[in-house]
């Protein structure tokens, strides 16, 4: 069975949750690692674990106030892990939250959409 992976978010890191039995996939906040590769490698980790054996139903919460260049690469990544996913059938969606006052924010999920094929959901919230 494959354990949740829980990061708090410190500083400039974000909150990561993926919790398999649980179906939560989310990562939010603001993602400014000095070394993203570093913070991302756990992740990839769980996520290539994960991948062996994907739940039904993946739905993937990327709700993110702001990131780096290097974190934007971490990021991309991820999505095309999910992505090659939908690509072998699997029913997977990602959702791109953003303020509605953030229009880079929503530019940057409408860009993502375009680079994949995995349905990406730009949708917009208020705190």
């Amino acid at each position: 069975m494959l354990k949740p992976l829980k990061i708090h978010a410190k500083n400039f890191l974000p909150f990561v949750h993926f919790d398999k039995e649980q179906s939560i996939f989310k990562i939010e906040g603001k993602s400014i690692p000095e070394d993203s590769a570093e913070f991302y490698s756990g992740v990839f980790e769980w996520l290539n674990l994960y991948k062996e054996q994907p739940n039904n139903e993946t739905i993937l919460v990327l709700k993110l106030d702001y990131y780096n260049s290097s974190s934007a690469r971490e990021i991309a990544n991820i999505i095309k892990l999910f992505d090659e996913l939908y690509q072998k059938g699997h029913n997977i969606k990602i959702q791109w939250m953003y303020n509605p006052d953030d229009e880079v924010m929503k530019e940057n999920g409408e860009d993502f959409s375009i680079l994949f094929s995995v349905p990406i959901d730009i949708i917009d919230y208020i705190e």
